[in-house]
């Protein structure tokens, strides 16, 4: 009875952990999830008017004069103040992390207001997938996560 019941503890923690070493393996490749907590999207999320992206002082807000704006905010939170835009007031209609590594910022019938220019057989061919992400210092990036963070372009 004993050793029926650590064999099949053991086969549950077996599968247990080879499910989740599955998870663990296509968590970067296989799905895109929106990483409000880092400020961080990719793999065709879009920032539609009227939303943002923020990462603690720092938030970057889709407009909805269609303009995408960079706001920082001093440390007791009472200054906002703008630190980079896109200059894309009147055109712009939503800012997108395409899976391709472009960060676009299209109007209506998708005509492209702004673009970033980051398609990786561009600049890094061999880079995995580019996210935007906002940074603490007040930059917006759009970068590769693998091994380490490399920057492919900066607002700054």
């Amino acid at each position: 009875m004993r050793r029926r019941l650590s064999r099949r503890l053991a086969t549950v923690a077996a599968a247990t952990v080879v499910a989740a070493a599955g998870v663990m393996a296509t968590g970067g490749t296989a799905s895109a999830a929106r990483d409000d907590a880092r400020g961080v999207i990719w793999n065709d999320e879009t920032l539609t008017k009227g939303s943002s992206l923020k990462n603690d002082y720092v938030q970057l807000v889709m407009q909805d004069d269609g303009n995408l704006v960079t706001y920082s905010t001093d440390d007791n939170r009472a200054h906002r103040k703008p630190t980079w835009h896109t200059d894309t007031a009147g055109c712009g209609d939503r800012a997108m992390m395409q899976s391709d590594g472009n960060f676009v910022v299209y109007g209506q019938g998708n005509r492209v207001c702004w673009t970033s220019n980051t398609k990786p057989n561009r600049l890094v061919p061999d880079s995995p997938v580019l996210k935007l992400g906002v940074f603490t210092d007040g930059t917006v990036k759009v970068f590769s996560e693998a091994p380490y963070i490399v920057p492919v372009w900066s607002s700054r």
